[in-house]
């Protein structure tokens, strides 16, 4: 049993060491060196660490083997009292066998009722516990369940904090509990139980000990790496909360500054350009961080200089126009284009290659300006004037015609072999595509000259074709020189208007909800980006037209309706489609005309789509992402071709002998310049 006189000796130690200040992070360090079966009472640690014991807990604790160790019910407390209630209790764990329960404490009172935090390891649970005890009882806040190793030894701390109390074992957090029901400072110590330890079995403890939170210091805001601001301002926090800070500030270059005090929100004034590191720590419950924040930033406040080194000066007789244009490293552009005459553009941003195009007749301005990677903006932008003056080819599109445009490819049907124009039928089979002399289109041609001949093809799909898919159609994949040549290609930067007129005859099931395409404007291969949804398609479906392009410029199967109108079945449909091709979203553009009521006109309600500036190109990618023998590179414009015919879902029916079919005529396709 315990002595009377003992204990008041070793109390009054405990309350001299108790209102000792300590000059470092450490309020308690012991590592329970002594004579095997010393009572814990009656043993002195190295820092802070004259124990005394709780009167409800009778159990002793006792040395063993530089450990300490202790039957079930025991509470002891070290004379080393925590600055503050935010204070790490820790231990190793050493493991005899998987036996009884022992833990370390935080915040315990020292006499009456329980109210305490503790960490600890419990054998009848098998886990690491975060608990909370109180008068009414004790509650696990966490656990983590965990077979200790016999043999073995755990490093464990008890991180407590009013924002949280945590557990570690071996430095990884495995409990964690919000719960701040108990705010005293209290002391920190070591209790056993429940279940039987021995001085053999069990768990022991060694190496206890206290440490104040150390201070550490995080800056929260200011600038990093290149800035363009000489009176930079910086904002910081201690953890815990509540220090006081010194700042420091080397530079330029090797210059060296000196430690002062300062708060968050410190600004400095005018710096000269040149690199710079900020340097703050924090000083909490006097410990100091010993290894403060720092911030290291390049001011740089001189403008970038743009120099335009391509694009049109003078008059041009084109009506589109590109620029290139150089700066100092890492810099980005913004463009504008003032004009026709005093009409004002607005800076957007751009890169080197900007192109303009459907430019009107009249005098222009292109500027150009840069911003650095320190943000400074050219305050005086590069400028490069030009006059357009184009005569020649115009559009009349609500007319469905053009005039004076350079004709590029035409098929009115004339031929009985498409594949010369074409470049290939791509059917189950030759014979599903049929030339028919009779009964064509009755359109003017897109210059409106009359076609000459009456003649006009068909395609049919039938159930179980497959030519890559249930498909009928004329056209090939191909925009490498040296192979066979498709209809027409589209590439980066022309503008093109693509006449062609469609008739759906009676064996073309319109009402189906299935997907059902009978012209597109597909990209091409070989390209790593040329598979996927069509970047621009014209379907027919659910009794309408429908004009459509694929979700993104890159690779997708996702496509989006761009506009629709009503179809019906056995009347020629005369469509213009005015392109501007480009895999950019601000430079492409299209719009549909079409005639509806077979007046030879496109003005009537529904017989044109608004004007959509979007994408209407691929975008090569990375060869690792879709790999194809191709010559594109990644972030080249993939050429699209023109194909027709009918390709649909095979869920519809299109049985045999009639199948399904698309009927086309009069197709022609024009540059604007």
């Amino acid at each position: 049993m315990r002595g009377k006189a003992t204990l008041v000796a070793v109390l009054a130690a405990a309350l001299t060491l108790a209102i000792a200040p300590g000059a470092s992070a450490a309020v308690v360090t012991d590592s329970f060196t002594g004579t095997n079966g010393t009572l814990l009472e009656n043993h002195t640690g190295e820092t802070g660490a004259i124990w005394t014991w709780h009167a409800n807990y009778p159990a002793d604790l006792k040395l063993q083997d530089g450990r300490v160790w202790g039957p079930e019910w025991g509470l002891y407390f070290a004379s080393g009292i925590p600055a503050t209630n935010e204070y790490d209790v820790r231990a190793d764990l050493h493991v005899k066998s998987n036996a009884g329960a022992i833990g370390i404490v935080g915040r315990s009172l020292t006499s009456g009722a329980d109210s305490l935090y503790m960490g600890r390891y419990n054998a009848g649970t098998g886990r690491w516990e975060l608990v909370k005890c109180v008068s009414a009882g004790c509650e696990v806040l966490a656990f983590y369940s965990q077979t200790l190793t016999v043999g073995a030894t755990y490093a464990v701390r008890l991180e407590i904090r009013n924002a949280a109390k945590k557990l570690f074992v071996d430095g990884i957090q495995r409990a964690s509990s919000t719960d701040n029901a108990i705010t005293q400072v209290g002391r920190a110590g070591i209790r056993s139980g429940p279940g039987v330890t021995t001085a053999t079995t069990g768990y022991h403890l060694d190496n206890f000990s206290v440490d104040a939170p150390s201070a550490d210091t995080n800056i929260t805001a200011g600038p990093s790496g290149l800035t363009n601001d000489a009176t930079p301002t910086f904002s910081f926090a201690s953890v815990p909360s509540g220090g006081t800070f010194e700042c420091k500030l080397d530079g330029p270059g090797t210059t060296l500054g000196t430690w002062a005090a300062c708060s968050s929100g410190h600004t400095y004034s005018t710096l000269s350009n040149g690199s710079y590191t900020f340097s703050v720590r924090a000083t909490v419950g006097g410990v100091t961080d010993s290894t403060p924040a720092t911030r290291t930033f390049t001011v740089d406040a001189i403008p970038p200089d743009t120099t335009i080194n391509s694009g049109p000066t003078g008059t041009i007789t084109t009506n589109s126009a590109s620029f290139g244009f150089t700066s100092e490293a890492g810099a980005t552009f913004q463009c504008k284009l003032d004009g026709p005459g005093t009409t004002t553009g607005t800076y957007a941003a751009c890169a080197t290659g900007q192109s303009y195009s459907n430019l009107a007749n009249g005098t222009y301005t292109f500027s150009v300006r840069a911003t650095d990677t320190a943000g400074n903006v050219e305050p005086s932008p590069a400028t490069r004037a030009f006059t357009v003056n184009v005569t020649g080819c115009t559009l009349n599109l609500g007319a469905l015609d053009v005039d004076n445009c350079t004709l590029l490819k035409a098929d009115n049907a004339s031929a009985a072999d498409p594949e010369p124009l074409w470049g290939n039928i791509e059917c189950e089979v030759d014979s599903r595509h049929q030339q028919v002399t009779t009964g064509g289109d009755t359109h003017a041609t897109g210059d409106g000259a009359a076609q000459g001949n009456t003649a006009f093809r068909r395609m049919t799909a039938i159930d179980g074709d497959d030519f890559s898919g249930e498909r009928c159609e004329l056209g090939i994949n191909e925009h490498r020189t040296g192979f066979t040549p498709t209809f027409q290609l589209y590439r980066e930067g022309e503008r093109r208007v693509t006449f062609m007129s469609m008739r759906l005859p009676s064996n073309f099931p319109l009402s189906t909800t299935d997907w059902q395409v009978v012209m597109q404007m597909k990209q091409t291969q070989p390209a790593d980006n040329g598979n996927g949804t069509p970047v621009v398609e014209l379907s027919a479906s659910q009794g309408h037209w429908r004009l459509a392009q694929s979700g993104s410029p890159l690779l997708t199967s996702t496509g989006r309706l761009l506009w629709d109108t009503p179809a019906a079945n056995g009347i020629w449909t005369r469509f213009a489609f005015d392109v501007t091709y480009s895999q950019y979203d601000t430079q492409g553009s299209i719009k549909a005309y079409v005639d509806l009521n077979n007046d030879g006109d496109a003005l009537d309600t529904g017989e044109q789509s608004p004007t959509f500036t979007t994408y209407t190109l691929k975008r090569e990618i990375a060869a690792a992402q879709s790999p194809d023998n191709d010559p594109l590179v990644e972030g080249d414009s993939v050429p699209s071709h023109l194909r027709t015919g009918i390709y649909h879902n095979p869920v519809i029916s299109c049985p045999a002998p009639s199948g399904c079919s698309t009927e086309v005529d009069n197709v022609q396709v024009y540059a604007v310049p």
